[in-house]
C-alpha cells in the first residue's frame, strides 16, 4: 500500500514552518519561464532529519523484534491495518 502524497495545502505551510525554524532555506528560481521555490536543508535540518530517522529505525527494530511489525504479520498470514 503506497502512501498518498501530501496536498499543497499541507506541504507549503509545513515548508514555511521549517524555514522559520531554520531547518530549510528557500530561494526563487525561474524554470521554463515559471517561478519556483527551491528548498534546501540546512545543517540544522539535516541533524533533525537524522534524529527522526534514528528514532524511526529504533521503533521499527523494536516492533520487528517483538513480532509486532507489519511485515511479520503478513508473513504469518495476518493483515496489516496500517
Amino acid at each position: 500500500m503506497a502512501a498518498a502524497p501530501p496536498s499543497e495545502g499541507a506541504l507549503y505551510p509545513t515548508l514555511r514552518e521549517f524555514e522559520q525554524g531554520g531547518y530549510v532555506t528557500s530561494e526563487t528560481e525561474v524554470v521554463s519561464g515559471r517561478e519556483r521555490r527551491v528548498y534546501t536543508l540546512t545543517d540544522k535540518g539535516r541533524e533533525a532529519f537524522q534524529v527522526g530517522l534514528d528514532a524511526w529505525m529504533d521503533a521499527t527494530a523494536t516492533l520487528a523484534a517483538t513480532g509486532r511489525g507489519a511485515a511479520t504479520r503478513r508473513e504469518q498470514g495476518g493483515s496489516c491495518a496500517c
